[in-house]
This record gives C-alpha cells, structure tokens and sequence, in this order.
C-alpha cells in the first residue's frame, strides 16, 4: 500500500443502532478501540437506541414514538458534522427518507458506507408500490455519493459496482480474536463417536429465529434418531418453540455468547434463498468457526464462499441438511479435522487481525 495521503482524526460514526443491535456491534463498534490505536479517534451516533431494539424483541413491533424521537435526533447530531474529518454511516442516514440528506453530507463532509445486508430490497422489491417508485434507486445513490462503499458480502459487491461506486471495498464480518481467544484456542480432543449428548447450536436473534422453523422436518427425523441429541437455540425469543421439537432456548448476551458456542458440537445457519439472504454475511458461521466447531449451511449467499469443502457442509434441502448432520454426529473425527480447519481459517481471514490494516487504510485516504 502507498503512503497515507492525510492525517484524518475525528470520525463521527452513525450506525443504525448502539452496541445492541449486531450489525452496528461487529461492523463499527468492535473496531473503535483498534483505529484508535492509529489515530482515528470515532464517535458514535446511533440512529436507534437499546431501548427501540428491546421494545422490538418483546412485542415484535416498532415503536412510533420511539422512531420519531430517534429521527429528531439524528437531525441534531448532523448540526455536528463540521467538527469531523469524514463520515461513517451503517446503510443509510435516514430508513424511509429521500437520498437527499446523504447528499447534502457529501457536500460537506466525505463519507464511507457500509453494508452488510440487501438493505436496497427493502426499497427496489417493496410490497408498496409508492416506495418501489419512490425509492427503488435509493440505495445506488447513497453508494454514488460515497467516498467509499465497504461491503461484506459478494452479493453486495456487486450490486456496489452496478451501482457506479466510485471505491467499494471487501470486509467481511469478522471476530474479535482477543474475544474468542483465538490464537490460544484448542481444539477438544476426539471423542467417542456417539456420546450421551450431542448438541447442534444456532444463534441469532427474534427477528432471525423463523429461520429455524425452515428445519423443523431435519430436527424432528433426527431426534428420532438420536435421542441424545439437544438442540440450542441462543437468543430466539423466550416463548419460541417449533411443534415437535425439544429444544432450549438460551437467552443472548455479548459477554456469555461466546460460551454458549463452546457447548455446540456443530453450528448450523440455515438460510431462505431469496434476493434478501444473498446479502448476509455468514456471521454466525465464523463465530462457529472461530470456536473450532463445523458447520452445516444453506447454500446461499456468503456461505458458498465461507463454508470451504474442509470446513464443514452446504445443503438444498431436507434429505441434504439430515445427512450432513448425521454425518458429523457419528463421525468424530471428521468433526475434529473439520473444526480445526474452520478455526484456522478464521484466524486467516475473518478476525479483526486480518482486516484491521484495510480499514485503517480508507479512513487515512479519504479525501
């Protein structure tokens, strides 16, 4: 890399949500400690507090009073800008609003967006009409005015370049490895084959949890055929139950997730294959991952690109997700093999360490 053409400080960082909210968590509040170390001092500015995301898991709605106030305030924290070198906004400044106001930014401060979610389908393949004809290019243009478009999926990067960015950028969504204690982590030593208890773990959120309903059929044949077998459900919601199926549900929390992980001898993400799964960016797998567990996977989006033949098993339907996973469950030393290459990979590629220099980078070359 070339010399770093100016000293940018100041950062005013305005994420869609605070340290509650994943996206906002892994994407920008997880690097603020390791720019600083360079320089780049960061300030968040949430869109959404902690308190909208916990009103949102309890009743499964937005609150209008809540959104409202949260808009009003962003509208004051732009009154801040000009005490900032650059701009660093999650998806969009305002959800539901014209482009106009990111364009205004980019009149006055240079800004980096990032993305890791098809954010644009929320607008170009809405059910309302009015917002497809409203805001169906929305996305492409917050992109076009952007210094930089960082993305986190190759889904993503493409739909970056279509849209005429003018520098995009590959990040993918990576760990902290002083979090998961990667680079003194061991892999369990190779158990019996079939054990008393066999646990296969998911973790996400309730906005994410109907995606296990997608494998109610492969939980059911497989507890019949393992009565050993648990399920783990981290961070579904509290009243979450698939009909038939035995399972716990494990309340979230940043400083326990990791842990939670440790228990799971295999971690699956299943995914639907719509336009809105190809831009996710395979987190929960690299959190598996970077535990040293195998993984079995939808075959859709990132996971093709993260899921490698050596690290564990991508399926398109039922009879492929029973396999692999009754693959894995009687077979203990291709879990070993696999989780070992999974954790290695993760310290390769999809650790802050591997991706910290790169984004250093874009902060000190915007211009």
């Amino acid at each position: 890399m070339s010399e770093y053409k100016k000293p940018i400080q100041k950062i005013a960082v305005f994420t869609r949500y605070d340290r509650l909210g994943a996206s906002s968590r892994l994407r920008f509040y997880q690097f603020q400690a390791r720019l600083q170390k360079h320089g780049l001092q960061c300030d968040f500015f949430p869109l959404f507090d902690d308190s909208y995301l916990r009103v949102q898991y309890l009743q499964q709605k937005k609150s209008l009073i809540l959104i409202v106030a949260s808009y009003l305030r962003r509208f004051m924290q732009l009154c801040l800008i000009l005490k900032y070198d650059v701009v660093w906004i999650e998806k969009e400044l305002f959800p539901g609003f014209p482009s106009v106001f990111d364009k205004l930014l980019s009149w006055l401060r240079p800004y980096v967006v990032d993305y890791d979610d098809a954010i644009f389908h929320n607008y170009d393949l809405s059910r309302r009409f009015w917002v497809r004809l409203l805001f169906k290019n929305k996305i492409d243009k917050v992109m076009r005015y952007a210094k930089v478009v960082v993305v986190g999926s190759p889904y993503l990067l493409e739909r970056a370049k279509a849209a005429s960015a003018a520098n995009v950028q590959f990040i993918p969504t990576v760990i902290d490895e002083e979090k998961y204690a990667l680079f003194t982590a061991k892999i369990q030593p190779v158990p019996t084959p079939l054990k008393d208890s066999f646990v296969i773990g998911w973790v996400g959120s309730p906005a994410t949890q109907f995606y296990l309903q997608e494998l109610s059929v492969v939980f059911s044949a497989l507890q019949k055929k393992y009565s050993f077998l648990q399920l783990h459900f981290v961070g579904v919601s509290r009243d979450f139950k698939i009909d038939g199926v035995e399972h716990q549900n494990i309340p979230w929390s940043e400083q326990t997730e990791v842990d939670s992980i440790q228990k799971f001898d295999i971690g699956i993400m299943p995914l639907k294959n719509t336009p809105w799964e190809l831009g996710k960016c395979g987190y929960k797998l690299i959190q598996f991952m970077a535990c040293g567990k195998p993984v079995v996977a939808s075959r859709v989006g990132a996971n093709i690109s993260i899921v490698q033949p050596n690290l564990g098993f991508l399926c398109d339907n039922n009879q492929e997700w029973i396999a692999s996973l009754s693959q894995f469950i009687e077979n203990a030393q291709l879990r070993a093999q696999m989780g070992e290459a999974a954790l290695r990979q993760v310290q390769n590629k999809y650790c802050i360490q591997a991706v910290e220099s790169q984004l250093v980078y874009i902060f000190k070359n915007v211009n």
